[in-house]
């Protein structure tokens, strides 16, 4: 049995590996492994943006994380009951700010049945801010 975290996990970086050492922490404390659901290029695209790396090239740094036990692939923004099910997975875990409603449509079911946790992301660093940082750099760079 699983406790799955849903991530993109474009450029890992040190929030990334915060939530997943704190979600094996959790999953260890149920008695459970760590599964996590890797979205597609398709998927990310359709509410973020383009993803910098393929789910191909995520995929096998995900795998090679040391608080990882298992790694799904394709896995949708809405977490089913059959997801669920066909997954062996007993509870989810997000991260987000207390009180964001935004994600509750694609946590119903397990909101519903009461397998559903949340907490706090990491601040300060985010896929995004990655980004602009080397945009800035790019734009330093150009003007020496």
């Amino acid at each position: 049995m699983f406790l799955l975290v849903t991530m993109c996990a474009d450029m890992l970086h040190l929030g990334h590996i915060r939530l997943l050492e704190r979600a094996k922490r959790l999953a260890e404390q149920n008695g459970l492994l760590l599964l996590v659901g890797l979205h597609n290029d398709e998927t990310i695209r359709s509410y973020k943006r383009h993803p910098i790396l393929t789910q191909n090239e995520r995929e096998p740094v995900v795998s090679a994380i040391r608080y990882v036990d298992k790694v799904v692939l394709d896995t949708p923004l809405t977490i089913t009951r059959q997801f669920m099910e066909e997954n062996s997975i007993e509870l989810v875990l997000h991260a987000h700010d207390e009180g964001d409603t935004s994600y509750d449509a694609d946590h119903e079911y397990p909101i519903s049945v009461g397998k559903f946790v949340r907490i706090d992301y990491t601040r300060g660093i985010s896929t995004t801010d990655i980004i602009n940082r080397c945009r800035h750099h790019d734009r330093c760079s150009e003007s020496k």
